[in-house]
C-alpha cells in the first residue's frame, strides 16, 4: 500500500525504501555474498555472535553442541510487557550497553520480538493521529 508500516514493525531492520522511494525490498540473505562463498552481512556484523547461518541439520548440530556445554544455564532475560523469556540476562546487558552508546540513553532491547512488533505498531498509529 506504499504506508511502509513493513520498515517500522520489522524486528531486524531488513526491509527498505528502494531509490525510487517507491518499492520496498526485503532480505535477500546477501545472495551476492553467498554465491562468494561469504556469511550474509548480518551475520559477519553482529556483535555477539548471536546469529548464524548455514545448513539446517549443522545448525540443530551445533545447538545440542551448546545445550550439552551448559549454557542454557545462563540467567533470562524477560520482557519488559510480557514476561517472555527471550534472551540471556548477561547477553540483553551487553547489547543495551552497546547500543545506548551508539544510539543514546533512551535505547532499550527490553521487550521480546512480538511485544516489540506491537509497540512499534502502537507508535506508528499514535504518529498518524
Amino acid at each position: 500500500t506504499g504506508c511502509k508500516a513493513c520498515i517500522l514493525v520489522c524486528p531486524f531492520g531488513s526491509i527498505t525504501v528502494g531509490p525510487s522511494g517507491k518499492v520496498v525490498y526485503k532480505c535477500d540473505l546477501c545472495i551476492e555474498r553467498l554465491e562468494m562463498d561469504e556469511e550474509p552481512a548480518c551475520v559477519s556484523a553482529c556483535p555477539t555472535g548471536a546469529l548464524r547461518f548455514g545448513l539446517v541439520d549443522d545448525m540443530r548440530a551445533a545447538e545440542r553442541l551448546i545445550a550439552s556445554e551448559g549454557a542454557t544455564d545462563v540467567p533470562p532475560g524477560k520482557c519488559r510487557l510480557c514476561g517472555t523469556e527471550f534472551a540471556s540476562e548477561a547477553r540483553l546487558k551487553g547489547i543495551q550497553r552497546r547500543l545506548q552508546k551508539a544510539f543514546g540513553e533512551g535505547f532499550s532491547i527490553d521487550l521480546c520480538p512480538s511485544c516489540r512488533r506491537k509497540e512499534f505498531g502502537r507508535i506508528l498509529v499514535e504518529s498518524r493521529r
